[in-house]
């Protein structure tokens, strides 16, 4: 199988970097998929990574003849339902679709919404990307896990969509696990993503603070301790342990020392956060379940108070 025609939705700081590498390989063959003023903006401004201003195709919405061989998602969880009907028209009978999206349920809901289509999970691992005034700044690439979603592995896919990484210079590893690496991610979310931010730690300093460290282990430690009720159940085929507690720690020092948590770089430019999808869905799960997770809800209230507090200052 051979991609040709790639597309992505979501061109905020990780699909910019992204978008950047793909661009540079494939030129015209590499599309932003946008519309309205978002369409205007980047006809008109382009994106600029390091410096560099790059102008990709850009396809609205509406547009029913161009199809794409591997779509790319890129945007948030809570923008990911509009994404879904704005890529409609571009997914084909043999679009290849990779969620890039944190969590564990945004892959499920774009096979919902594509049933026919296959659907990878990719992990940015190490991808440390921020953004400056109006250009997005990146340090390190990292690498990009591949896998199948949900358990399912189709490997002619999946080769396909590594090659087509590699040769643009992302460099990408192929895991047969995606269910595992999916609640994996989200237990590092839940615990290092989260609680950093609430303490506006950079990924360098966090060890250098042992009660953070702390912190973060008994948020995963509740986490661990809801996904195996849950697998108990049958419904769940992951096993969780303490042992994905410190690889998430280890994780956190894979990042450059001055880098941001994606967390905090939202609440510091005082953008709506994904904490529904982590904390919140942790909650969510406890309450069904009869579990208590107080660690958590602390951690979520004052993430949610955080965004309460953009207002403020616009209060004379």
């Amino acid at each position: 199988m051979i991609i040709k025609n790639i597309a992505m939705i979501g061109m905020g700081a990780i699909g910019s970097v992204y978008g950047k590498y793909l661009y540079d390989k494939y030129d015209n063959d590499f599309a932003v998929i946008a519309g309205g003023t978002r369409a205007q903006k980047l006809e008109s401004g382009g994106v600029s990574v390091n410096g560099q201003v790059f102008y990709p195709k850009v396809i609205v919405p509406e547009e029913k003849r161009w199809k794409a061989d591997l779509l790319l998602v890129c945007v948030k969880n809570e923008q990911l339902d509009d994404a879904l009907v704005d890529v409609k028209n571009i997914v084909g009978t043999n679009t290849i679709i990779l969620s890039l999206l944190s969590g564990v349920s945004a892959v499920s809901k774009i096979e919902a919404a594509f049933p026919d289509n296959i659907t990878l999970s990719g992990m940015a691992i190490g991808l440390d990307v921020a953004r400056e005034d109006t250009t997005i700044v990146s340090n390190a690439l990292g690498k990009m896990d591949i896998t199948g979603s949900n358990g399912k592995f189709v490997e002619e896919q999946v080769n396909a969509v590594k090659l087509c990484l590699t040769e643009a210079g992302i460099d990408s590893e192929v895991l047969n696990d995606a269910n595992s690496q999916m609640w994996k991610r989200w237990l590092f979310n839940i615990g290092v993503n989260q609680v950093a931010s609430v303490l506006d730690l950079k990924y360098g300093q966090i060890q250098q603070v042992p009660n953070a460290i702390g912190l973060m282990r008994l948020c995963m430690q509740e986490a661990i301790g809801v996904t195996n009720e849950i697998n108990k159940m049958g419904v769940l085929k992951v096993q969780l342990t303490n042992d994905d507690i410190e690889d998430a720690l280890a994780t956190a020092a894979i990042y450059p020392t001055f880098s941001k948590p994606s967390m905090l770089q939202d609440l510091e430019a005082k953008r709506k956060t994904e904490v529904e999808s982590f904390s919140g869905m942790l909650l969510n799960l406890s309450k069904r379940l009869e579990l208590s997770t107080p660690i958590n809800k602390t951690i979520y209230l004052m993430i949610k108070a955080k965004e309460q507090m953009y207002i403020l200052d616009k209060i004379v």
